[in-house]
């Protein structure tokens, strides 16, 4: 099994074994100095062919896409409302109106930036 990143990486490679061909000093091995992967000089062996996994450094074949042992961290603002519902009720109508339009708007703001980190975080995690 060898990782997204890895194959997207060869792909991307893979599309210069054209110009490698033609050229081989252009290819300048920078895929396998830098990451360990097969580059266009080494790609253009394997075109009529399977890519040997041999080629492919070990650290992108040691993956697991289980979710054994992981677990979401549970993310609540109940004590934060809770806390603002109090506060709130304790004001007069001057200080309601302030509250609601100056603090709450801001308390929305934060909590709509949070989750859309989240909801990044997560769409990171799956394209792993």
């Amino acid at each position: 099994m060898v990782s997204r990143y890895a194959l997207n990486q060869i792909a991307a490679e893979f599309e210069r074994v054209h110009y490698a061909d033609k050229n081989p000093s252009s290819c300048g091995c920078v895929m396998r100095t830098m990451h360990s992967l097969p580059c266009a000089c080494e790609l253009s062996k394997y075109v009529l062919g399977s890519i040997l996994l041999d080629s492919i450094y070990m650290f992108w074949r040691r993956l697991s896409f289980s979710d054994q042992g992981l677990s979401e961290p549970q993310v609540t603002i109940k004590e934060e409302m809770e806390s603002i519902s109090k506060r709130f009720e304790e004001l007069d109508v001057c200080g309601k109106v302030t509250l609601k339009f100056g603090k709450l708007h801001t308390l929305i703001k934060t909590l709509c930036v949070l989750l859309q980190q989240r909801s990044t975080l997560k769409v990171h995690r799956r394209n792993r």
